[in-house]
């Protein structure tokens, strides 16, 4: 497949997860004294997607809140907008890594596992 594609048509494209995580914790204070201050226990990821064209350095990135097939739809269709011709996407093998049909202009390649 990589075949038909010229070298600076093969884009890598991944994603990584960045947020923050709180947590309860011991903290120092003299003996019979707990601590009192706001707390807020929870979770805030969002959802970096990345393509990069090895060849070139050019790269294409966005936050999206969440890694599933309907962000990774939006990021594709964004990358999309700013190409000119067709491109390969090498990609991992992660479930949301889907096109939805009729979408076209990008060709998926999985790595293997």
């Amino acid at each position: 497949m990589t075949q038909e594609f010229a070298d600076e048509d093969v884009e890598f494209e991944d994603e990584m997860r960045l947020g923050r995580r709180t947590e309860l914790g011991r903290k120092w204070a003299p003996i019979g004294v707990r601590p009192r201050g706001k707390q807020q226990i929870g979770y805030e990821y969002l959802y970096l997607y990345v393509s990069l064209k090895p060849y070139t350095g050019e790269w294409f990135a966005m936050f999206l809140p969440r890694l599933d097939k309907p962000c990774f739809g939006i990021f594709a269709s964004e990358r999309r907008k700013s190409l000119a011709k067709k491109r390969l996407w090498v990609v991992d093998g992660a479930s949301a890594h889907r096109l939805a049909p009729g979408q076209t202009g990008l060709v998926l390649q999985k790595l293997p596992a």
